[in-house]
């Protein structure tokens, strides 16, 4: 078995039993002996205490092992064992979660998988972008600009976010109003306290400017999207908190945003994001989809 992150030992139902801490298995390829007892004492039956018992013999090893049954003497689990020589990328991993696995079943987990990667443009999510629910339309359009948003250090975190801030502003017809533009400025200079009504307590304060500006419009339909200025509304105060907790987040959340104020343009977004920040990167289309 090839081990690629932290071993717990866990019950069906998901949960890590307390009694074992972190187990000292590092990355690498292992051989896994697997020995039980009173497997039948009470098959299928519910007990107060325990009546299997069993030992895990875990050691490194330099190439794969088939998985072989060496002995058995009770009647539990009869079946054959089944492999799967290689490994796709669709294949669900039970070491990622064994009790979904044994739930759901292979072929619902293969699906599940394939559509995942769909939509987010043709490959499963990396580790950083599955924290980031927020890029999902943008990676679904453009994975590849997804993926050098995800690889960019914090300071260009920093300006892209800044930039998307702005544009949602703009494209919201008021990031010039005297009492806006400051805290777009703030922003910019990476000032952590932004001018009220934009700091991080007056949300209310915040909603109320808006109202009271009467060359505003707040007006929230019955049927349709909100306003653009009531979309990009807190865009400012939420890109600020975002830089001391999850950089790559907020830029995330600020492009979804400048998109959505947009009415939902990513095309526009990314042809513009592109072109300011990452203008030699590869073209959406030549990206190496795998669904």
């Amino acid at each position: 078995m090839k081990v690629t992150r932290a071993f717990a030992v866990i019950t069906l139902s998901g949960e890590k039993l307390p009694d074992f801490g972190r187990l000292a298995i590092g990355r690498g390829s292992y051989r896994f002996r697997v020995s039980g007892r009173g497997r039948d004492t009470h098959w299928a039956l519910e007990v107060d205490e325990p009546t299997e018992e069993y030992l895990v013999q875990v050691w490194r090893v330099n190439r794969p092992h088939g998985m072989v049954r060496l002995h058995k003497t009770d009647s539990a689990w009869e079946q054959e064992i089944v492999e799967h020589p290689t490994r796709t990328w669709w294949d669900p991993d039970p070491a990622a979660d064994a009790t979904v696995y044994l739930r759901v079943g292979y072929e619902k987990m293969a699906e599940a998988a394939k559509q995942e990667a769909i939509r987010w443009g043709g490959r499963p999510p990396s580790e950083k972008l599955s924290r980031c629910p927020q890029a999902i339309d943008l990676a679904g359009v453009d994975r590849a600009l997804a993926d050098a948003i995800a690889r960019a250090r914090e300071p260009k975190l920093r300006r892209i976010t800044v930039w998307a801030v702005r544009r949602a502003f703009t494209i919201a017809g008021i990031a010039d109003r005297d009492w806006i533009a400051p805290a777009l400025d703030a922003l910019e200079d990476g000032n952590r306290t932004l001018p009220s009504p934009f700091g991080r307590d007056e949300r209310e304060q915040l909603w109320q400017a808006f109202q009271d500006d009467p060359t505003i419009d707040t007006t929230i339909p019955e049927n349709g999207p909100a306003p653009a200025p009531g979309i990009a509304m807190y865009a400012v105060r939420d890109a600020s908190e975002s830089f001391a907790f999850d950089p790559l987040r907020g830029t995330f959340q600020s492009l979804a945003t400048a998109a959505r104020t947009d009415g939902g343009n990513y095309i526009a977004l990314i042809r513009a994001l592109r072109r300011e920040f990452f203008p030699k990167l590869m073209p959406a289309d030549r990206y190496e989809r795998w669904i």
